[in-house]
């Protein structure tokens, strides 16, 4: 389930059934909140208000992260992103990028064929100088990927890496509700599908 949904197994194996309980409360509340704003002021405005929120939730809760700026040895995994998502990001998609999803979606769609491809081929299309050329439209999954551990143990490059995610119990909410409302695929596979 916790991969369909594209959110922490741990999180969610960490939860009690009360708990438990109170997540499939707050998650159905979310969806029907963000269908009624896809209905009003539509897929992207209501996906870019959702992250929005996202971003708000995890201010709360980034004490101890080793996370900084010029960092992007996350910039090099597997993201899955909503229609929506992939709405935001299409207008930042330059005939250079457009190559670069093409040959990442060349690879597979699964998160286990790309972590298998060559490390340079794997480096996200919007990554440029070490920074995200799209901070302010970037995927939920960018948006609450956070660790504790040093920095050294999320570098990719010559296998898996060793590190302790932090788990955001609301933005996790709200990404599932991505996940549950419009689906998911690999960033490639999402933008191609739309620019055709």
């Amino acid at each position: 389930m916790s991969e369909d949904l594209g959110v922490s197994a741990n999180y969610l194996n960490s939860l009690n059934l009360a708990d438990k309980k109170i997540l499939y409360g707050r998650l159905t509340a979310w969806c029907a909140m963000y269908r009624r704003a896809i209905g009003t002021i539509g897929l992207a405005a209501a996906t870019k208000e959702l992250l929005l929120q996202i971003d708000s939730a995890i201010q709360k809760d980034l004490k101890g992260v080793s996370c900084t700026k010029g960092c992007s040895f996350c910039c090099y995994l597997n993201v899955s992103i909503s229609k929506g998502e992939a709405l935001l990001l299409v207008p930042h998609v330059t005939k250079e990028r457009l190559e670069h999803l093409k040959l990442q979606a060349s690879y597979g769609d699964d998160t286990a064929t790309l972590s298998n491809t060559p490390y340079r081929d794997r480096r996200c299309a919007f990554l440029k100088d070490g920074s995200c050329s799209v901070y302010a439209d970037r995927p939920a999954t960018c948006r609450k990927y956070y660790v504790k551990s040093a920095p050294k143990f999320c570098d990719t490059s010559q296998g898996q890496q060793k590190v302790l995610n932090v788990a955001i119990s609301a933005a996790e909410i709200m990404c599932m509700v991505l996940a549950l409302e419009e689906g998911e695929g690999s960033m490639p596979q999402q933008l191609l599908k739309i620019i055709g």
